[in-house]
């Protein structure tokens, strides 16, 4: 998705379901991106099995830094499924946001922006 200003995308995810959006910002630029949960749907009973994660995974092709590892959900240090920065400050041209349900009755939303 390319914007030439500022911008807001929406993701969806279902039970054990990823989703993600890279916005091109046309140009490297000078920017504001954040992600925030919007809505979160426990289709039986929210307990141990569910999370959600809502990030800004990569800039420009390279990952954000890790601020959540371990546990059972969430990897080792350096796992690609780590939880990553929800807001950043930067430049870059290219910013992915991804959003994932975890297990086996969860809906979530989310809504990433990016302001330049």
């Amino acid at each position: 998705m390319a914007i030439d200003a500022g911008r807001a995308v929406n993701l969806f995810v279902g039970s054990n379901q990823t989703a993600s959006v890279t916005v091109d910002l046309l140009q490297t630029r000078f920017f504001v991106a954040s992600i925030t949960v919007n809505m979160i749907d426990s289709l039986i009973d929210f307990d141990r099995d569910n999370a959600v994660a809502a990030d800004i995974f990569s800039v420009d092709g390279v990952r954000t830094a890790p601020l959540i590892s371990g546990g059972d959900h969430w990897g080792g240090a350096g796992a690609f499924t780590n939880v990553h920065q929800a807001s950043l400050v930067r430049f870059g041209r290219f910013v992915t946001f991804r959003l994932r349900g975890i297990g086996p009755d969860i809906n979530a939303c989310a809504q990433g922006v990016v302001v330049v």
